[in-house]
């Protein structure tokens, strides 16, 4: 029996709006998925671009495309194509987001390997790919403690990758509720999951988390918004973090916070972020007033910095598969480059 046939086959779910671009490379890493039995649900959520039309004539058999011709958001994309999944086990990606081949085989292992285990994530790097060079990786995410998961995600959003490095058995999501909507859907997930259910973790940077420098590029620029989901967040599991004696601080919230208004040139949000900082960290005040002038030379720095602190083992194993998947040519209408 091969070892393929002993995992058990898997439904990537691949919600998208209006990014046929990114979605090429996305969807080729998926459909490139190494010893897995794999299945892909792709939402089209009202897109107006031409990602409908070049869905329509993917030739990969693996692919079933669900339409929707209103949008209405990530969260019920995702709970779409849960819904319509039919294996044991769904994972996310998002759709400027990329894998590694191993990925699903590796998570599918450790998730055998964990007792009970319920769900897993990977490691992850947070890359920029702007035309500028092939790809820069800025950050690096290792997979967290299992021991401590609960408790870490009552403080903060401790899963690498964001939604694209779960994998989770589709039973279990819908039980605990699936995604509820919002700016930190994915964060409120994860905690019940850890409620629900033990955590197996992947080291290996799998995962590859698209970084977005610009105004407008990103979805997830609205600072404020993300500012008050996450303290609803918190506000709604205080009693969890009260039974665990887990302080709900939101330092790591703050510095994230501001990085995002930095990649967005929001010049005074991003200011007002780091004046806060400065309170606890006074080195931070000079980034608030170089804020103010150039943003977009903030980020820079700031990502130099973040770069230059990411370990040279899984750096250099993340560039081995990400390389090519944005320097390659992607999936075509007459299917992957690859066989899985």
């Amino acid at each position: 029996m091969s070892v393929r046939a002993t995992r058990p086959p898997v439904t990537a779910i691949i919600p998208t709006h209006n990014r046929r671009a990114t979605l090429q490379a996305t969807l080729t890493s998926v459909l490139d998925q190494r010893d897995v039995d794999l299945q892909v649900i792709v939402i089209d959520d009202g897109s107006i671009d031409d990602t409908r039309e070049w869905l329509a004539a993917v030739g990969d058999p693996r692919v079933r495309v669900l339409r929707h011709e209103v949008p209405q958001g990530a969260a019920k994309s995702r709970t779409a194509g849960v819904a319509a999944a039919e294996t044991e086990w769904v994972a996310f990606c998002d759709d400027d987001d990329l894998w590694s081949p191993r990925k699903l085989a590796a998570q599918l292992d450790a998730v055998a390997a964990s007792p009970g285990a319920g769900w897993s994530c990977t490691g992850a790097v947070s890359f920029v790919a702007d035309g500028s060079a092939p790809v820069e990786i800025v950050h690096h995410q290792p997979a967290p403690a299992t021991d401590g998961v609960l408790a870490g995600l009552l403080t903060s959003n401790i899963v690498p990758g964001g939604g694209s490095s779960v994998l989770v058995g589709r039973d279990l999501v819908q039980e605990v509720g699936g995604f509820r909507g919002g700016l930190a859907e994915d964060w409120d997930l994860w905690i019940r999951l850890a409620l629900a259910a033990p955590l197996a973790t992947v080291a290996a940077p799998c995962t590859g988390y698209r970084i977005w420098r610009g105004t407008g590029r990103s979805r997830s620029s609205d600072v404020r918004g993300m500012a008050a989901a996450n303290r609803t967040v918190r506000e709604r599991y205080r009693s969890e973090a009260e039974t665990l004696g887990v302080p709900q601080v939101g330092q790591a919230d703050e510095v994230y916070l501001a990085k995002i208004a930095l990649r967005a040139d929001l010049r005074i949000e991003s200011s007002v972020r780091y004046a806060r900082l400065a309170r606890h960290a006074p080195a931070k005040l000079l980034w608030a007033v170089a804020a103010l002038v150039s943003p977009a030379a903030v980020d820079r720095a700031t990502d130099r910095r973040s770069a230059n602190a990411v370990p040279a083992e899984p750096r250099d194993a993340a560039l081995e598969w990400l390389v090519p998947l944005l320097t390659e040519p992607a999936l075509t209408t007459s299917g992957p480059r690859h066989a899985a």
